[in-house]
């Protein structure tokens, strides 16, 4: 080793130092990566009367990129109406579907992964989610991931939790003015803690 060239190269040199990620509510109370929470703040925003303000800024963020997506030409979900959301779901084989937003004729089935591997019985959440006539054009299932996954399902799509909240937030300025602060404040509070476990330091 020339210990020369190494002292020339760090007297000249600045070593970069590591910007750290900002420090959120959920990393504070140390549930940053929990699924369950998650899918409950992300039913929280899909409530279009909720108290945030925000009215349907989630559910057409998540309809925009749906649309973008390789089932757009062969799903109608887009004229989901008057949609319930729920948690934790049963299914017909006592799976659990994360998060499900139902009308009568529509559905939309969403598993959220964050570290865990995508090993679940996706056909039992699609058969049991029932719209009018069971349509499967009035169907989508999405699994929802911190980083891209290959998806063994035909009417499944994959879309990143970044994906989904960078598309909120782009489409959040037409919605500040009725949306209340501190929901703001939460929301790009989320935004960060999907952005720390996304990217690695």
């Amino acid at each position: 080793m020339n210990i020369q060239a190494l002292e020339d190269f760090l007297n000249h040199n600045v070593i970069p130092k590591i910007k750290k990620r900002p420090k959120t509510f959920l990393g504070i109370a140390k549930q940053p990566h929990y699924e369950n929470v998650m899918s409950n703040i992300y039913a929280f925003y899909f409530k279009v009367e909720e108290v945030h303000g925000m009215q349907d800024l989630f559910i057409n963020s998540l309809l925009e990129i749906i649309n973008e997506s390789k089932l757009s030409k062969k799903k109608k979900v887009n004229e989901i109406v008057d949609f319930e959301v729920d948690t934790e779901e049963p299914t017909k084989k006592d799976g659990r579907i994360d998060l499900l937003l139902s009308s009568q004729d529509h559905a939309i089935i969403i598993e959220n992964k964050v570290y865990h591997t995508l090993n679940n019985d996706l056909e039992d959440y699609w058969n049991s989610t029932k719209v009018t006539d069971n349509k499967e054009d009035n169907k989508i299932g999405i699994v929802l991931s911190l980083n891209k996954l290959s998806v063994n399902h035909r009417q499944f799509i994959n879309i990143t939790h970044l994906e989904l909240l960078k598309r909120v937030i782009q489409n959040l300025g037409s919605y500040v003015m009725d949306a209340k602060e501190k929901y703001v404040v939460f929301l790009k509070d989320f935004y960060q803690n999907s952005i720390n476990l996304s990217k690695s330091e």
